[in-house]
């Protein structure tokens, strides 16, 4: 009987520690309307592409609905990569997540995947991400801002003033069509600095809203919002020094990345030279003098515009 019992403890523990082959996750768990995403499903003991077919589905009881992936790429045995085409008609809320291998089984799990309401793009900012450094510019930059997505009856053509940020904007024209749009769209131009001012110095890279305004013209009013990733200052320097766009000039002089050609510049630049320190940004910033060099010449060039007024740096 003691041996009997034995056997029957070693085998409880057998099928106790026996994995449940379940899906453990999916990410992105959520999606819009009208959306194409890949989601990564992953599972444990589970077989994937070990049948004749593998697909992946989201079926909704409540609403009987069942999108089924267009395209499944295994990556193990335990994870696959699945395409997904939201309909734009496809019913809102919650969906169970189910894997299919064909003649061998059927995985579940305790994941869901969550469906929003489409929400039509109603502005898009370029260049996105922006710099914040973009405000020290020797050449003034414009930013594109383009606007769209209007409620009946109001079309692109309508459309005969707007402002972003307040700021106002000149109205380039109507083109036919935007990736990010539905139909036509108004491409808008505003001077960039004015509209870095109002996000002060952020940290490393950060998403910020903005809004738009518009007039048609029947004089009713439109507003609509956007979002563009800003680039700050650097935190790994404590915030001393702005990201700058790689392999871009635009402030010539500006040697230790401030913003501003002063002589902490002057400081920096022998610290190069002859200290043997590595420059902030790309080396062609400190070329003062345009010479495709960088050498004392830049030093006394600089010099010469800090103390004596003389050319601004690489600029007639």
């Amino acid at each position: 009987m003691k041996l009997i019992g034995s056997l029957l403890t070693i085998i409880c523990m057998l099928f106790a520690g026996a994995s449940a082959q379940v899906l453990t996750s999916i990410d992105p768990d959520n999606a819009s309307q009208r959306d194409t995403l890949w989601v990564t499903i992953t599972g444990s003991s589970t077989l994937f592409g070990q049948g004749s077919e593998t697909i992946a589905v989201f079926s909704q009881a409540s609403s009987t609905t069942t999108l089924t992936s267009s395209i499944v790429s295994i990556s193990t045995t335990e994870e696959l990569n699945a395409l997904f085409e939201i309909p734009m008609g496809a019913p809102l809320g919650s969906y169970d997540v189910y894997v299919e291998v064909l003649g061998l089984q059927t995985y579940t799990g305790a994941i869901d995947f969550t469906i929003h309401a489409y929400m039509p793009t109603e502005s898009v900012f370029e260049p996105d991400p922006a710099y914040i450094y973009y405000k020290f510019a020797f050449a003034p930059i414009d930013a594109t801002v383009y606007i769209g997505n209007f409620d009946d009856p109001y079309t692109a053509g309508d459309v005969v003033s707007a402002e972003v940020n307040g700021i106002a904007a000149t109205i380039v024209g109507v083109l036919p069509g935007h990736p990010d749009f539905d139909g036509e769209v108004v491409m808008l131009q505003i001077p960039i600095v004015p509209f870095l001012e109002d996000y002060g110095a952020p940290l490393d890279t950060t998403t910020n809203s903005y809004s738009v305004t518009a007039v048609f013209g029947d004089a009713t009013d439109w507003t609509g919002t956007g979002e563009v990733d800003l680039i700050g200052k650097s935190s790994a320097s404590g915030g001393k020094r702005w990201i700058i766009p790689p392999n871009q000039v635009l402030l010539y002089g500006d040697v230790d990345i401030s913003g501003n050609v002063d002589v902490d510049d002057v400081v920096s630049l022998l610290s190069v030279i002859f200290g043997g320190d590595s420059f902030f940004g790309p080396i062609m910033i400190a070329d003062c003098n345009c010479s495709h060099y960088v050498d004392i010449d830049d030093v006394l060039f600089l010099l010469d515009f800090i103390f004596r007024a003389g050319p601004f740096p690489c600029h007639e």
